[in-house]
């Protein structure tokens, strides 16, 4: 589920907010609790945006961006079926939900259904067809279905699209092409350290912060 600026950066692919989830007697607003969860996981405290984005979804059972959001959260904790149930659940409310679409195709890639994961995808950027995160996890899904030349194209529209997804690019294309890409002009070369900027929080932007950690197609788990 991810990420980055929007993990989950990217621009916003997590759903919009539900507008319900008015403040019960003395407690915080469903909205209020979706914030603080976002916060929480801008520090890297996941069992603390875990806590408040449950409690989201307790407060407002609709708030669509709280459980896509908390889909996000699983996938970094790499709870792949908790993912899937509150996205499918994200999708029930709000079918056409990209954010939602994302998580749940991240985690269907990480259990090793990687054509599950790429329909998923596929219909994500069928909406979006500018997420760079939505680029990025087609191409680890072309990669693990062993269409190399396909995963090499979607792997340089991510970077395209999104420059804070050079350095996971660069990695697939590194393992596709078994030799470092060559820069783009204009950009810094692979082995200078890049300047990360979180900003548009939004839950797929933020799951990228953990995917860049995490995802490396081709492993167990992606970009923790």
């Amino acid at each position: 589920s991810g990420g980055a600026r929007s993990p989950a950066g990217t621009k916003s692919t997590a759903g919009e907010a539900n507008e319900a989830g008015a403040a019960g007697p003395g407690g915080p607003s469903s909205q209020a609790l979706t914030q603080s969860a976002l916060r929480k996981l801008g520090l890297g405290d996941l069992t603390g945006a875990l806590l408040d984005a449950s409690r989201a979804v307790a407060a407002d059972k609709s708030n669509v961006r709280a459980l896509v959001l908390r889909a996000s959260i699983s996938n970094r904790l790499k709870n792949y079926p908790a993912a899937i149930k509150d996205a499918e659940e994200a999708l029930r409310l709000k079918p056409d939900d990209a954010g939602a679409l994302l998580e749940r195709g991240y985690a269907q890639l990480q259990l090793g259904n990687a054509q599950l994961a790429l329909a998923d995808i596929e219909k994500a950027l069928s909406f979006d067809e500018r997420s760079g995160l939505g680029h990025l996890y087609r191409a680890m899904a072309l990669e693990k279905l062993g269409r190399p030349r396909e995963a090499a194209e979607e792997y340089r529209a991510a970077a395209r699209l999104d420059a804070g997804l050079n350095p996971l690019s660069e990695e697939g294309l590194t393992r596709l092409l078994g030799r470092p890409p060559p820069p783009a002009p204009g950009r810094q070369p692979p082995w200078r350290p890049a300047l990360w900027t979180l900003c548009g929080l939004t839950a797929a932007g933020f799951l990228l912060g953990g995917v860049r950690r995490a995802v490396k197609p081709g492993a167990a788990a992606p970009p923790p």
